[in-house]
């Protein structure tokens, strides 16, 4: 029996997404004359490390290749490819290409509730929103951004290799947690002058840690990395109460996810399967695969051609979206496990994004 990407169904039977918009760095910027002061043409590359949503819908930021992010207004209502020379940008929201000096390896959009923190950036940067745009570097460094303005606010560093991943809390605070090739975890916080500071390391026991994400409820940090297991840190009073092994996959894990109620956690690895787990009762309830029949453990652990490298729960919380090397993004209804209801074709896939009506799904 030859191996398939899918289950049961042929992939011409499969429901295929409709392509809304498709951003290439090299022609969006041709003929652009500096928004923000920065140039970008001649430093287009061709890795998309990641792509994230504004909570608020407001921003789509793409890391464009090697140095570059950019940081779209976006409409909902009308989705189209943006001109970064319009300064008049989009409900007062303008196109900013941010020229980050290294390459971007992670972002994520946080929004902060505390108004010190929007005075005292003010007072910094002029003309600050409760939304910022967060960025991981090789060099260990995070880059704190102006969604506004696309201006840097802060950066901190204590890492000593690569940021992979970066996640803020879902309750306003802006409570970071950012993982490394160092195989740490470190968990940030702002103080009341608006500055980041840095509360904890978990060591993770891992080479690389290349994924962390917080519970919805801040009770958990969830990291995936270079070993055949997620690790599900439970916190206490600012510390680390306990550690918690979720053992399952037979090759590294690399990106995992919360339900929105935090409920599940969905692990996506290179063994070509993605795992959902039971959070409270550390089970694994469900297995979705990219690779069919079942490779066996050898074949897994190894190079099977179907690695899978993200995988995203929808803000509902009813379908799971992932991207692998098989040449497919596919999306599951959940409580479904056995093919994907949509698919489409992505040549080399790296990271996946629902936004935050769910409507639209990026890949990188």
């Amino acid at each position: 029996m030859s191996n398939s990407s899918f289950q049961f169904a042929n992939p011409s039977q499969i429901k295929r997404a409709k392509e809304v918009l498709h951003l290439d760095h090299v022609a969006v910027c041709r003929g652009y004359t500096g928004v923000s002061g920065r140039r970008g043409l001649h430093k287009g590359g061709c890795e998309s490390w990641c792509c994230a949503w504004a909570p608020d819908h407001s921003f789509l930021a793409w890391s464009a290749g090697h140095r570059m992010i950019h940081l779209i207004p976006w409409d909902a209502k009308q989705p189209k490819k943006h001109d970064p020379n319009d300064t008049q940008g989009l409900g007062g929201r303008q196109y900013h290409i941010i020229d980050c000096g290294e390459i971007v390896h992670s972002m994520v959009f946080g929004h902060s509730s505390n108004r010190i923190h929007k005075q005292r950036w003010k007072r910094q940067r002029c003309d600050i929103t409760s939304l910022v745009l967060a960025s991981g570097h090789p060099s260990g460094r995070i880059k704190l951004w102006n969604c506004e303005t696309g201006a840097l606010l802060l950066e901190i560093m204590d890492h000593k290799d690569i940021v992979h991943d970066l996640h803020f809390t879902h309750d306003g605070t802006l409570g970071l947690a950012s993982a490394s090739r160092d195989g740490s975890v470190k968990l940030w916080e702002f103080d009341e002058q608006g500055d980041c500071n840095l509360y904890l390391t978990i060591k993770t026991n891992t080479n690389h840690a290349f994924c962390c994400r917080w519970s919805p409820n801040r009770n958990y940090v969830a990291v995936v990395g270079s070993i055949k297991m997620a690790l599900l840190f439970v916190l206490e009073d600012r510390k680390v109460k306990s550690r918690l092994r979720l053992e399952g996959h037979h090759h590294d894990v690399v990106n995992c996810d919360f339900s929105p109620d935090g409920a599940l956690l969905a692990t996506a690895s290179y063994d070509s399967r993605i795992i959902i787990w039971d959070v409270d009762n550390r089970t694994q309830i469900a297995e979705l695969g990219h690779l069919y029949p079942k490779p066996g453990l050898i074949y897994a652990g190894g190079a099977n051609d179907h690695y899978v490298y993200s995988v995203k729960f929808s803000p509902e919380g009813t379908r799971l979206a992932s991207v692998g090397d098989d040449g497919y993004v596919r999306v599951w209804q959940l409580p479904d496990m056995s093919d994907p209801v949509t698919i489409a074709a992505v040549d080399g896939g790296r990271c996946c994004s629902f936004s935050s009506d769910g409507q639209l799904l990026t890949v990188g």
